[in-house]
Formats: structure tokens, sequence, C-alpha cells
């Protein structure tokens, strides 16, 4: 059986399905998982260049009251995947930050690589004290402004996470997305000017998607650059916007309008994700250096998290997320942070810690 909760900020463009006064939520149950965008229903994909999208359409909803079984579901889920994760010691992280930060500086300027980043993650293993159904409870609560998730499915086990990092949204009216990257610590006195490295990092991730956007025919706007708060962490982030030619509103909107709409909505997920915020920059050399020497595997961590309807799309990047394994009541978190050639090692470190405590005080 294949379970989702997912609850996205009241200013989304997909439509609610009911409201609890601080979300949009959707909720579900299904038999089997539905390659690419679902008719009606919840999608997801892991870490990877062109990752498959992955569906779990609503055959049945799952409410809050149904905790017991949301609970029972998971850890059916978990015990068929055996986690095969490990926390990453402050060490080895230390090293392959300084690994990441020596090759970036040995490269000259016609390196695809040069001058760019490539992000290191870790994982950190917790002890949970409460069920799932509970954990997602107290994430919506603690984190309004993020989309929280749940989902176990045959295929990954169970992920939960509390994501600030718009991907995705589309409707007849138009892309919306943001560039969100760099990072310090909230509570930073305003007007605080940003680091040339926290910068660099996150304009690399707005020239990649304006540069998606354009490839694709569309002609995106960009806001103003700002700081977005998230948590004990902030970032810095523009809105990215881009309207549909010719396409009529609903109820004009036509069954080929629709499916015109789907077939972007599915190749710009694909080519978005990961983005230069998950995977690095250039994208593709970045994840296969992830690949071959992260400790863990990311699994979904990095990948994608979305609702799709006949009217609109929404997903998120899974971050600020955890593997669970019911069964042994164990949480591995994870937590990453992009690598340039002025990257500080130690700094790295703590800003792992921080966005991990976005789960442990839910946990």
């Amino acid at each position: 059986m294949n379970l989702f909760r997912i609850a996205f900020p009241t200013s989304g463009a997909v439509s609610n399905k009911f409201d609890d006064g601080l979300r949009i939520i959707f909720s579900g149950i299904a038999e089997e998982l539905t390659e690419g965008l679902p008719d009606n229903g919840f999608f997801f994909s892991q870490f990877g260049i062109d990752a498959p999208l992955y569906g779990i359409p609503v055959t049945a909803d799952i409410r809050p009251a149904d905790a017991h079984m949301t609970d029972a579901i998971c850890e059916a889920n978990d015990s068929r995947l055996p986690p095969r994760l490990t926390s990453t010691s402050r060490q080895t992280h230390l090293r392959l930050v300084e690994d990441i930060r020596s090759l970036l500086r040995t490269l000259d300027g016609d390196s695809p690589v040069a001058h760019h980043k490539i992000i290191a993650a870790r994982v950190s293993s917790l002890r949970m004290s409460v069920s799932p159904a509970e954990i997602y409870d107290r994430l919506c609560l603690a984190h309004p402004q993020a989309c929280v998730f749940l989902f176990s499915t045959t295929m990954t086990g169970t992920w939960i996470g509390a994501s600030p990092e718009l991907l995705l949204d589309v409707s007849p009216r138009g892309i919306h997305t943001v560039a969100l990257a760099g990072t310090r610590p909230s509570g930073t006195p305003a007007g605080t000017p940003w680091d040339s490295k926290n910068i660099e990092e996150q304009k690399i991730v707005a020239d990649f998607i304006l540069s998606i956007l354009r490839e694709e025919g569309l002609d995106p706007e960009i806001s103003d650059t700002f700081t977005h708060p998230a948590g004990k962490i902030e970032h810095i982030c523009n809105y990215i916007s881009a309207s549909f030619p010719k396409v009529e509103m609903p109820p004009a909107f036509s069954d080929k309008q629709r499916q015109k709409l789907d077939i972007l909505t599915d190749t710009l997920i694909r080519r978005l994700s990961p983005t230069p915020a998950l995977s690095g920059f250039p994208q593709r050399e970045a994840a296969d250096y992830i690949n071959a020497h992260e400790a863990n595997p990311r699994g979904c961590y990095g990948g994608v998290v979305g609702f799709h309807t006949a009217e609109a799309t929404k997903a998120y990047v899974n971050l600020r997320s955890a593997r669970l394994d019911v069964s042994s009541h164990m949480a591995w978190l994870y937590a990453g942070g992009g690598i340039t050639r002025d990257s500080i090692p130690e700094e790295e470190w703590d800003e792992t810690c921080r966005k991990i405590s976005t789960m442990t005080g839910c946990m």
C-alpha cells in the first residue's frame, strides 16, 4: 500500500481539496504506483538527473483521523527496505567539503565545474519519540510557510519533511518558481549584506532556472533579490514567473491545452530537478560527483514532491527531510550545503546542523 499526506501554504496555485485554516491539504492511499504525473494525485522522484516521476493516484482518502492506519502502512513499507544508512561523522563531512573545495580550486577557468559548486550532504540519525503521523502534525504547526509532506511507498519506504523550496507552480495563469540558495543564521540584523560566496551560490541557481525556462520557449521575469526566512536559517531568494501565451482560462481551458500544459510541466520538473541548490552546477557533473563520493545514497532527498490535478500542479524540492524506519523508531535526517572554492569546512558543518534542527524539534 502506498500513502501520502502533503500540506501546501495557502498562497499556492493548486485549488484546495479541504482547508484546515492554515493549509491546503491533500492525502490518499493507493495499491499501485504509476509512472509519470498522475491524473489526480501525489507524485515524487528520487535524487538524480532525469530521475523518473512516480505517482500515487487518489483512489481513497486518508485523513488526520486515520493516524493509526498511516503509521501501520509506514511500518509495513519500512520493513521491506532496510535503510542501510549510517550517521555521517563530523570528520567525514569536513573531509568531503575539503575534497570538493580542493577540486574546484585546481580546475582552470575552462573546466565545466570551475568557479561553480557541488552540494555536500550528510545524514544524522535520531531516535523518534512519536509516530510518523504525529511528526507530520508537529511539522505543520511548526512550519506554516513550508510544504510539509509524508509519503510511504513499497519502493522508497517512508519519507517526511518540511521544505521551504518551491520547484514549480503551474496553472493556466502561468509558471511560478523560486531561486533559493545561500544560507546564514536567522536573526542577522536587517540590511546586513550577504557575503560574496552566498551571492555567487544563489546566482548560479537563478541563472540555471532562467536558462531552462527560456530553452522551453518561455519568457521568464525575475524579481529583485530578497532574504527569505526559513526557521533557524535564512536564504537569498528571487521569485521567477512566466506566462503561457494563447492559453484560455478555465472553463474555456481545452483538453488539448491541458495536455500541452501537462507535457510542459513534466518536462520542466525533469529538467529543473535536481536544481543547483541540491546537486550543484553544472548539474550532471555535480550529481555524478555526489553519487561517487557521498557515504550514503540520497534516495528521495534532493528529489521532488508534489500534487497534480487537471487545473494545476505544484512541486517542491525534497529537503529538510528524513527517511524513517518505524519498526526501529529511527529517523535518518538529511542536510547539505553548497560548496564553492571559498567554502570554509567548519562553517559548512554548522550550516547542516542548523538545517537538521528544522526536523529534530518535531521528532
